[in-house]
């Protein structure tokens, strides 16, 4: 059956770049993102009514989409150099490359989760509960969350530093998990003291370029 949910992005457009991009998204509303196996009966009705719902493609739980957040991705294509068929290597890759730009950015060790996907599987109905491979943590808390949308054509790894808590759908989810509460203390831009975005994305833009830099706009104008 398909999702009443609009998509995130245009991933049929994505499919036709042919060069590596980095693209940078800045939000003008808030957004709550499904994961591609997730469905509207998650949340609560009057919630459904009340929120800017989107779905993404690729795996993953529920994450929030912030004005003043920062939203990075990539598409690497595949005869791109930079693509690799393995999953894990492309999340670690991208790790390293926000790794390198945080390392001097922000106070306490900044690690790469480099294991396997972990926290309990009923937590990992929203994103920022778990974490995976190529994540970013800051003093053992979770800084930035990476997802992957592979096709034939490339691959898109998306990561963002939220803006805001992730416990906020605590109270939008119609039967949160028992101890989800516990699982959801995460940095945020402010938190990581990146009061100025811009210089972070500039950053970002030289780790394993040359990349296109693309700016998008959400809604979409």
């Amino acid at each position: 059956m398909s999702s009443p949910v609009p998509a995130l992005l245009d991933y049929e457009a994505l499919r036709t770049r042919r060069s590596g991009a980095l693209i940078v998204h800045e939000m003008r509303t808030t957004y709550v993102v499904l994961g591609s196996r997730q469905g509207v009966e998650l949340l609560q009705v009057a919630a459904r009514d009340d929120l800017e719902l989107r779905q993404r493609r690729g795996g993953g739980g529920i994450v929030i989409l912030d004005p003043g957040g920062l939203w990075v991705d990539w598409w690497i294509p595949s005869t791109d150099p930079r693509w690799t068929p393995d999953i894990r290597t492309a999340a670690l890759q991208v790790g390293q490359w926000w790794r390198a730009v945080l390392a001097d950015r922000v106070a306490g060790a900044v690690s790469v989760h480099v294991g396997p996907v972990t926290g309990a599987v009923e937590h990992r109905v929203v994103c920022f509960a778990g974490r995976g491979p190529g994540e970013i943590l800051v003093e053992d808390h979770k800084a930035v969350g990476l997802m992957q949308w592979r096709v034939r054509e490339g691959a898109l790894i998306s990561t963002q530093i939220p803006s805001q808590s992730a416990a906020r759908v605590l109270d939008w989810l119609a039967d949160p998990p028992p101890g989800l509460a516990a699982h959801l203390h995460h940095h945020t831009v402010a938190s990581l003291g990146l009061g100025d975005r811009d210089a972070v994305v500039r950053a970002l833009t030289v780790q394993g370029g040359p990349w296109t830099v693309v700016t998008v706009d959400h809604p979409e104008i």
